[in-house]
């Protein structure tokens, strides 16, 4: 959902090259940072943050600078004085899990633009962990009992089944066994 608030990220008047001051306040954006999270490590992600141009001059993006595994989705290169420009910013692949912090650094032609700086962070958790450790180990010796446990955390909004977590179930000689 697009958001009519807009941030000024650049201070409002600047000296340019040339000695003139700019009026750095034309530029808007939408948010400075975008944060997610997700519970499966290839659901899509994706944010437009939005430009506005309130000068009387067309601003034109020279470059953008993203971290892996960031991608440029689409983006209106020039923006025209009084119109609104977006940058989709989507997180690639490879994704690792846990918490991801990138960056997005746009810079402009217009010479007295300064480059503008975005966020974008979050976290990608599976929809099932197992904790201590996704493992488990049965080991005793004849007539001594051990016992651990595994707690398994399901953060879908679906209940999970018991066939998500053992393959198949055991036999009753197979329930015996481990009893031993």
């Amino acid at each position: 959902m697009r958001s009519n608030n807009f941030l000024t990220l650049i201070p409002a008047l600047m000296p340019a090259p040339d000695g003139r001051a700019a009026d750095q306040s034309r530029l808007q954006v939408s948010e400075q940072s975008f944060s997610f999270e997700i519970f499966d490590p290839a659901e899509p992600v994706e944010h437009v943050f939005y430009f506005h141009n309130s000068g009387a001059d067309t601003i034109q993006v020279e470059r953008i600078a993203l971290t892996p595994p960031l991608r440029v989705g689409k983006i209106l290169s020039r923006i025209p004085p009084n119109q609104d420009g977006q940058l989709i910013v989507g997180l690639g692949t490879p994704r690792e899990l846990g918490e991801y912090e990138g960056a997005i650094e746009v810079s402009f032609k217009n010479k007295d633009l300064s480059p503008v700086r975005l966020e974008f962070t979050g976290k990608i958790t599976p929809v099932i962990e197992v904790r201590p450790v996704p493992a488990f180990f049965i080991a005793t010796t004849r007539g001594r009992t051990n016992s651990a446990s595994l707690e398994i955390v399901n953060k879908d909004v679906e209940p999970m089944e018991e066939s998500a977590i053992w393959p198949r179930a055991l036999t009753d000689a197979e329930v015996a066994a481990l009893g031993r």
